[in-house]
C-alpha cells in the first residue's frame, strides 16, 4: 500500500498534486473544526465553519506548496540517484582487467564485477550475501589476513596481499588490494577489494632478475680475473658461480690434454669425491664434449637419456644426469677446454642461460690466455731481474741523452723513485748528489762518462739526496754501456750506500775512545777511594779526640761532609766506566732531591725550589746512582737557561691508576718532577733525547740523559718528558715506593762500635792500612797487615797453625799486580771454611761488593768509609752474627 502511494506520488503532476494537496488539506481542517466544536460546544456554529472554512484555505496554501517542494525534490534526489548509480556502475564495468568486489564490514559481498567472476570462477549471483572467506576457499586464503587487513585500512587506508592461483596453466599471480568504504561522516562503511593478474609482468621480471644476476657473476668473475688471481682459483670459483645461478648439482670445467686426445676434470661442482684433477674424459664426437669440440658451438641437452647426436660419458650416467649444455673454453692456438652444466632434473635451459654460460666460458678464456702470457713476460723479466737483483748495490742505467732506462730495487730504495715513476725521466731529476761538506751539486756522472768515455769513480763523501729529502753517503762508479760495435748506447751507474759503515767505523772509534775513559775513570775513582779513606779516616780519628762543641770538631765536620761529597763524585765516575750494578737500600728520596739540587746549582744564576710531600713514601734505590739522575736533570735544567731563571724540583706519591700514561697497571708510586724555564725541546728531538750521543749542544757529549734513563730503568723506574719550545721542559721519573721503612741512619751512621780481637787488613795502598789500623786499634781490636792476597793467605794460616788465628780478615777486593780480594776469598774459604772476611774497594759498582755473600764475604764496607762505618761493620760481623 505505501510502495503504491509512493508510486503514484513520484508519477502525479505537480499541479494536480498542488490542488490535491489543497483540498485534503482544507478537508482535514473542516473536520478538525467540526470535531472540535462538537467537543466543546456540542453542537455546530456557523461562525465556527465559516471560521475554519478560512483557516482551512489559508493553511492549504502553505501546505500544498511544501508537499509539491518535497515531492519535486524527492525526484530530483532520485533521479541524481539513479544516474549516480549507471554511472558508478558503468565505472565498474569499465575494469576490463582488474577483478572487483564490494563488501560490508563483515567482507559481506554486496558487488561482484564480471572480471571478479572470470578469475575466480563465481558468478555475482552466487557470491553476494556471503563472505569473502566463504567464496574463496580455492585460493587457500588465511582468515586472519581480514582482520589484519581491517586494522591495516584503519590506519593506513589501504592493505596489500598477493594471492597464487593454481590453474590448468600453471601458477596466476594476482596482485590484491583492500580499500575502505565511507560514510558521508568519514565513517569506514565497507570495503572495496580489487585483484589483477600480474602473472605475466612477475614472469617478466623474474626473467629480467635471472638475467641480472646472471650478468653480475660475469662482471663478478670478469672482476676476479682482472685481479689476477690464479687461473685454477678462478675456475673453481667459476664452477661454483655458475652451478648456483643456473640451480643446477653439476658444473665442471674440462681442460684439454697436450696430447688433444682426453679431457681433464680440472675443477667441478657436486661430482663424487675423488674425480676432480684425476677424472679423464675422451674427446671423440659420441660424447657431449667432444661433439661440443667439434661442433665449434654451444650444445644443449634436454634429456640424456634420449638424445641421439651422441651418447652420454660414464662421468654422466654415474651421476645420472638428465639435462645439460657445454660451450667451448676458447684459447688462443687451440682450446683451451670445455665448460659445462648439468642437472638431474627434466630442464629447458633458455636463451639467456646459454649466453650466461658462454660469458663465463669467454671470462675462463681471457684469464688463462692473459695468465699465460704472464707467464712468458714473468720468465723473461725473471731473467734481468735475477741478474740485478743479486747484486746488492743499487743500479741505474740511462740512454745517452741521459734519460733513465732502468733502476733496480737497491736503487729504488735509495733514491725514493720506483722504477715507474723514473722511467724517460732525466738523470738528474731524480739523482740528486751533493758534497757532504760544501753542500754543492755534484757534476751529472752520466754526462761526464759521456764525455771522458771511461769509467768516473764518485769523490769521497758523496751524498745522495732522496725524493723524500733523506741524506745518504754513496760511493762507487759510473761508467760507459756499449754494443755489439763498441758505440756508446748508454750510462751505467752502480751506487752503494756506505752511510750506515761510515756511522758504525765512527761509533766503534766513539766507543774505543769511551772505554779508554771508562779505564781511566775507573782507576782514577779507585786511587781517589783510597785517599778519601785515608781522609776520612783520619777526620773520624780526629774527631774522637775533641769535643762535639769545639769549633775545631764543626768544621772537622764540614770536611768529612765534603769528602763524602767527592765519594760521591768518585761513584758516578764509576757509573760512567763500568755502568754498574745497583746497589738498593730502603730510603727516603728527599734528602737526595735536596742536596743535589742545591750542589748543582751553586754558583750559577738559577734558583731552585724544592717542595716535597710531608708523607713521601721511601724507595729502594742506589743512593749514589740516584744521585747521579738528579744531577744530570738539575745541570739540563741550568743549561737550558742561560739568562737565569728558577727550576721546580717536586716530589709526590702517586698510584698507577691516577696516572693513565703509565706503562704499570697498578701499583703505589712516587713521582718526581723537575720543571725550568728554558726554551723547550723542539718536537722532532723528544724521541731521541734518550739516545746515546744524541745532543744539540756544541759541547755536549749526549751520553747525561742517556745515563740517567738506563739508572731510572735499572730501578724498575719511568721516566717521560713534556715540552713545548718557548714554555720550558718537565722531566716526570716514576719509582716504585716501597712497603718498607726508610730506617733511621743518623744515629747509627754517627754511633762508634767498641769491640775486641785480632784484625788482620789487606791492602795495597799503605795510606788505607795505616788510617784503617788507626781506627781499629782506637776501638780497641789488634791489627796486622799484608799488601796482597798471597801474603793474607800465608799470614793466616801460620796464625791459624800457631793457634793464634785472627777473628776476622778486611780484604781490599782489587789489587793491581796481585791476588786482590775476589780470588783470595775463595782459597782463604779452603784453608778456614767459617772465616769471617770483610771486602772492602773503591769499586763500590762491581758486583761482588752488591752481592757479597754469594762470593763467602760476611760483610761489606765501601772506601771511603769513617770510623763508624768500619766499626758498625765489623761489629756486625763479629758479634751480632756470632750470636
Amino acid at each position: 500500500m505505501i510502495e503504491h502511494i509512493l508510486h503514484k506520488l513520484k508519477t502525479i503532476r505537480l499541479w494536480h498534486l498542488f490542488w490535491i494537496s489543497m483540498l485534503l488539506t482544507e478537508i482535514l481542517t473542516a473536520l478538525t473544526n467540526v470535531i472540535t466544536a462538537l467537543i466543546i460546544y456540542r453542537e455546530i456554529r456557523l461562525s465556527l465553519l465559516i471560521t475554519g472554512a478560512v483557516d482551512a484555505f489559508v493553511l492549504s496554501l502553505i501546505v500544498a506548496p511544501v508537499v509539491v517542494f518535497l515531492v519535486k525534490h524527492l525526484r530530483e534526489t532520485e533521479r541524481a540517484l539513479t544516474k549516480k548509480t549507471v554511472y558508478l556502475d558503468n565505472i565498474m564495468r569499465s575494469f576490463t582487467d582488474m577483478a572487483l568486489a564490494a563488501t560490508d564490514l563483515d567482507f559481506r559481498i554486496v558487488y561482484y564485477n564480471h572480471v571478479a567472476e572470470k578469475i575466480f570462477g563465481y558468478k555475482a549471483d552466487a557470491v553476494i550475501g556471503h563472505t569473502v572467506m566463504e567464496m574463496h576457499t580455492r585460493e587457500q586464503i588465511d582468515p586472519s589476513r581480514f582482520g589484519k587487513a581491517i586494522e591495516t585500512v584503519r590506519k593506513e587506508g589501504e592493505y596489500r596481499y598477493t594471492i597464487k592461483q593454481e590453474t590448468e596453466n600453471g601458477t596466476r599471480i594476482l596482485e590484491s588490494r583492500v580499500s575502505g568504504i565511507l560514510d558521508e561522516k568519514g565513517k569506514l562503511a565497507g570495503f572495496v577489494l580489487t585483484s589483477n593478474d600480474v602473472t605475466e609482468r612477475e614472469r617478466a621480471r623474474e626473467k629480467l632478475n635471472v638475467r641480472a644476476n646472471q650478468q653480475a657473476v660475469v662482471a663478478e668473475l670478469g672482476q676476479r680475473a682482472l685481479s689476477g688471481i690464479e687461473p685454477s682459483t678462478l675456475m673453481e670459483e667459476s664452477v661454483s658461480f655458475v652451478a648456483k645461478t643456473l640451480d643446477v648439482e653439476y658444473c665442471k670445467v674440462l681442460e684439454l690434454l697436450p696430447d688433444g686426445n682426453e679431457f681433464l676434470l680440472r675443477a667441478g661442482v657436486g661430482w663424487k669425491d675423488g674425480l676432480t684433477g684425476h677424472t679423464t674424459v675422451g674427446t671423440e664426437r659420441d660424447s657431449q664434449a667432444g661433439y661440443t669440440l667439434v661442433s665449434s658451438k654451444p650444445v644443449v641437452v634436454e634429456d640424456l637419456r634420449t638424445e641421439s647426436r651422441f651418447r652420454g660419458p660414464q662421468l654422466l650416467t654415474d651421476h645420472d644426469v638428465v639435462s645439460g649444455m657445454s660451450v667451448i673454453i676458447h684459447g688462443g692456438k687451440r682450446p683451451f677446454g670445455i665448460l659445462g652444466a648439468h642437472t638431474t632434473g627434466f630442464r629447458k635451459f633458455t636463451t639467456d642461460d646459454i649466453h650466461f654460460l658462454q660469458a663465463v666460458s669467454n671470462v675462463l678464456a681471457t684469464a688463462i690466455e692473459r695468465s699465460r702470457a704472464e707467464e712468458r713476460i714473468a720468465a723473461e723479466k725473471e731473467r734481468l731481474a735475477v741478474t740485478l737483483q743479486s747484486i746488492g748495490d743499487g743500479v741505474i742505467t740511462t740512454d745517452t741523452d741521459g734519460n733513465i732506462v732502468l733502476i733496480n730495487k737497491i736503487a729504488e730504495e735509495l733514491t725514493g723513485w720506483s722504477q715507474e715513476d723514473a722511467v724517460k725521466r732525466p738523470l738528474t731529476e731524480i739523482f740528486h748528489i751533493i758534497n757532504e761538506k760544501t753542500g754543492e751539486p755534484v757534476e751529472n756522472p752520466a754526462m761526464k762518462v759521456l764525455k771522458t768515455r771511461g769509467i768516473v769513480g764518485f769523490a769521497d763523501k758523496t751524498v745522495l739526496k732522496a725524493r723524500d729529502g733523506t741524506e745518504r753517503i754513496i760511493s762507487d762508479s759510473a761508467a760507459p754501456i756499449c754494443d755489439k760495435e763498441g758505440k756508446i748506447i748508454g750510462v751505467v751507474l752502480v751506487l752503494r750506500d756506505i752511510t750506515e759503515k761510515l756511522k758504525l767505523e765512527g761509533e766503534i772509534l766513539k766507543t774505543q775512545k769511551l772505554e779508554s775513559l771508562g779505564v781511566l775513570a775507573g782507576g782514577i775513582a779507585h786511587d781517589f777511594n783510597n785517599l778519601l779513606t785515608a781522609i776520612l779516616g783520619n777526620i773520624s780519628i780526629a774527631k774522637t779526640y775533641i769535643k762535639p762543641e769545639d769549633k775545631t770538631f764543626e768544621r772537622l765536620t764540614e770536611a768529612e761532609k765534603a769528602s763524602l761529597r767527592a765519594k760521591g763524585l768518585t761513584r758516578q765516575l764509576l757509573t760512567f766506566a763500568k755502568g754498574g750494578e745497583v746497589m738498593k737500600k730502603t730510603a727516603s728520596v728527599a734528602e737526595i732531591i735536596k742536596d743535589s739540587s742545591c750542589f748543582a746549582l751553586r754558583g750559577s744564576n738559577v734558583m731552585c725550589k724544592v717542595s716535597i710531600a710531608e708523607d713521601l713514601r721511601p724507595v729502594e734505590i742506589d743512593k749514589a746512582q740516584f744521585s747521579q739522575v738528579i744531577d744530570n736533570l738539575i745541570i739540563n735544567a741550568q743549561q737550558a737557561m742561560p739568562k737565569g731563571g728558577t727550576v721546580e724540583v717536586s716530589a709526590e706519591n702517586i698510584s698507577a691508576v691516577s696516572e693513565k700514561m703509565l706503562p704499570f697497571q697498578e701499583g703505589d708510586f712516587i713521582k718526581i718532577s723537575i720543571k725550568d724555564q728554558g726554551s723547550g725541546i723542539p718536537k722532532k728531538n723528544l724521541q731521541k733525547i734518550f739516545d746515546p750521543y744524541f745532543t744539540t749542544k756544541k759541547k755536549g757529549s749526549g751520553l747525561g740523559l742517556a745515563i740517567t734513563y738506563s739508572i731510572i730503568k735499572k730501578h724498575d723506574g719511568y721516566i717521560t718528558v713534556e715540552s713545548k719550545p718557548g714554555t720550558g721542559t718537565t722531566f716526570h721519573i716514576y719509582l716504585p715506593a716501597s712497603l718498607r721503612q726508610s730506617p733511621t741512619e743518623v744515629n747509627s751512621n754517627e754511633r762508634v762500635y767498641n769491640g775486641w780481637g785480632k784484625i788482620l787488613i789487606m791492602d795495597d795502598e799503605g795510606i788505607v792500612r795505616d788510617v784503617a789500623g788507626q781506627m781499629l786499634r782506637l776501638i780497641g781490636y789488634e791489627v796486622e797487615f799484608t799488601a796482597d792476597g798471597s801474603e793474607m793467605l800465608e799470614v793466616y794460616k801460620k796464625a791459624r797453625e800457631s793457634g793464634e788465628p785472627y777473628d776476622a780478615v778486611i780484604m781490599d777486593l782489587t789489587v793491581p799486580g796481585g791476588m786482590g780480594g775476589k780470588d783470595a776469598i775463595s782459597k782463604l774459604v779452603e784453608i778456614c771454611p767459617g772465616v769471617k772476611a770483610i771486602v772492602s774497594s773503591g769499586y763500590s759498582n762491581d758486583p761482588i761488593m752488591a752481592d757479597y755473600r754469594k762470593y763467602g764475604f760476611c760483610g761489606v764496607v765501601t772506601k771511603p768509609y769513617k770510623l763508624q762505618q768500619l766499626s758498625q761493620v765489623l761489629y756486625e760481623v763479629l758479634f751480632e752474627e756470632s750470636d
